[in-house]
């Protein structure tokens, strides 16, 4: 619009059902209203520079989900320790503070990992070791990749939103550890 005060006239077919149209415009004004108030979240432990430790557990938190911080050399940097899940190779990552060789043979084994196309884009990925689901986002600084913030499905089922908070926790998450 050329004047920000100009009002905006939409015009419907007149069979379009008002009330649903109405109804579908508040679920999603409220859906990202509480995306809104989640990044704020993460952004409130990012500027209060509570430390690595403090945005894994708020992540984790907010997705419903455990979350892991490894570097590119497959190194447990963090983890949630008040979402826990009962999967053994990801239990048994956290206790070695690394990733074993079987599975970062398999992590490296991931198409989205080799082929890098999307940099700032959550993905998903299946795991031979494990029957949850894994959402992978690469941490970047620069073009650079500095590491992984995982999160498995073992507690609420992956949304749109926890996706985008994933996202935006692996924008600060790769600025706090590079």
């Amino acid at each position: 619009l050329p004047d920000n005060r100009a009002n905006c006239v939409i015009i419907f077919p007149p069979k379009t059902d008002a009330d649903a149209l109405f109804d579908s415009c508040a679920r999603f004004i409220k859906t990202q209203r509480l995306l809104y108030e989640d990044t704020y979240v993460l952004f409130d432990a990012f500027l209060s520079q509570g430390g690595l430790n403090e945005i894994t557990e708020h992540t984790a938190r907010l997705v419903g989900n455990p979350v892991m911080v490894i570097d590119k050399s497959y190194k447990v940097l963090s983890f949630s320790k008040d979402i826990a899940t009962d999967d053994f190779q990801w239990n048994d990552n956290i206790s070695r503070k690394y990733c074993s060789y079987e599975y970062t043979s398999m992590f490296s084994d991931i198409d989205d990992i080799k082929n890098s196309r999307k940099i700032n884009e959550p993905f998903f990925s299946g795991c031979i070791v494990s029957h949850y689901r894994h959402c992978i986002s690469r941490l970047c600084a620069g073009k650079e990749c500095v590491g992984y913030l995982l999160s498995i499905e073992a507690c609420e089922p992956f949304s749109d939103r926890s996706v985008s908070l994933l996202q935006v926790a692996s924008r600060l998450i790769a600025k706090i550890i590079s």
